[in-house]
Order: structure tokens, then C-alpha cells, then sequence
């Protein structure tokens, strides 16, 4: 069996992000849910998902993630849903 697609999505602290990972883990995908602050991690956890702290204002946040969910997946990613930050 194929190892399932893995995807990367920021911003489900709320809303859309967090819509979109449930869903996206619902049907199969490895999903790599991500938030700013360390609380909402711990939501996103609860209700299940596998979950990252990452701050899209911080290349060190940034960095940190994206190697540790690469190091999971072998270096491969399906995609990146870029759903968080606001201007």
C-alpha cells in the first residue's frame, strides 16, 4: 500500500485551516497541521491531528517545522496549503 499524501497546512488555529485539516485527515492524508501559538497546537492535537507549532512572521520557526515534518516524510510533501498569516 502507498504511503498516503502528506500535506502541510498553516493557519488551523480557526476557520478555514482548521476546516481543511480535519477534512483532509478524514480522508486519508497525512496532514501536518500547523499554528502560531503553542495552545492551539494543543487543540489541534486534541482533536486529533498531528500538529506543529509554526509562526509564518519567523524563519526560525519556519525552518524548524518544515525539516521536522521532511524528516517524517522522508524529504517528500504533496503540498503546502498556505492558509495562514493576514497583512
Amino acid at each position: 500500500m502507498p504511503a498516503p499524501k502528506s500535506v502541510l497546512i498553516t493557519g488551523c488555529s480557526s476557520g478555514i485551516g482548521r476546516c481543511l485539516a480535519l477534512r483532509l485527515a478524514e480522508h486519508g492524508y497525512q496532514v501536518f497541521a500547523s499554528a502560531r501559538r503553542e495552545s492551539d497546537v494543543e487543540g489541534l492535537i486534541r482533536q486529533g491531528l498531528d500538529a506543529h507549532q509554526l509562526d509564518l512572521s519567523s524563519s526560525a520557526s519556519i525552518e524548524r517545522a518544515v525539516a521536522e515534518i521532511l524528516a517524517r516524510t522522508g524529504g517528500r510533501m504533496y503540498a503546502l496549503i498556505n492558509n495562514g498569516a493576514y497583512g
